[in-house]
């Protein structure tokens, strides 16, 4: 399944604020900091780890992929050149209801393990990272580790990854500092997350 990496409130947002993020930014950063992170206090706000480097959900959507749920999150930053950079993550898995959630590592094992566990919790994690130039990286999840599952105040299943678990390259070959095995964390992602507001 092909990512759509921008969409349109995302390029309004990137109008918006691209010079306050260009003067607020220092230089010899090699950390990618998101564009929210660079006017607000982001420790407590839903996103995600990828590699070290936290990045901050601007929105959140649920579509239907071959009868299981596709949950995608967005988020964008600038790397230590300036340069807009873009991370998706995309959880895909088959609505069980809270609970806990094992990691598999392909589509076809998440629909291989479920028909054979109708009743089991399993998910897939596809994240990835790409700037203006079409330079990208991409990762899945792979067979090990687990995925938090509650209910928030508004009934939205909310996923968490305190612990980070690792993520294997599945193609690209862009950012040649993120290497084949990364670490990434998930924080508070739910459906119809807002895009958050600025000050």
């Amino acid at each position: 399944m092909r990512t759509t990496f921008f969409k349109k409130p995302l390029l309004v947002f990137i109008t918006f604020i691209f010079a306050a993020l260009l003067s607020s930014c220092g230089g010899g950063s090699s950390a990618v900091n998101t564009i929210i992170d660079t006017i607000v206090d982001t420790s407590d706000r839903p996103g995600w780890e990828l590699n070290g480097l936290r990045f901050v959900a601007s929105k959140a959507s649920k579509n239907n992929f071959l009868g299981y749920d596709s949950l995608t999150s967005t988020s964008l930053g600038l790397n230590s050149d300036n340069e807009i950079v873009t991370s998706v993550v995309t959880l895909q898995f088959d609505d069980k209801g809270p609970g806990i959630y094992t990691l598999v590592s392909s589509f076809e094992e998440l629909v291989t393990r479920q028909n054979s566990d109708p009743a089991g919790k399993f998910l897939l994690i596809a994240a990835s990272i790409i700037n203006l130039a079409n330079d990208s990286k991409e990762y899945q999840s792979e067979d090990s580790g687990f995925v938090n599952v509650a209910f928030n105040t508004s009934n939205d299943l909310v996923f968490n990854i305190p612990s980070p678990v690792n993520l294997l390259q599945s193609s690209g070959d862009g950012f040649p500092d993120f290497p084949f095995r990364i670490f990434f964390k998930l924080i508070d992602i739910f459906e119809d997350l807002p895009t958050p507001s600025l000050p």
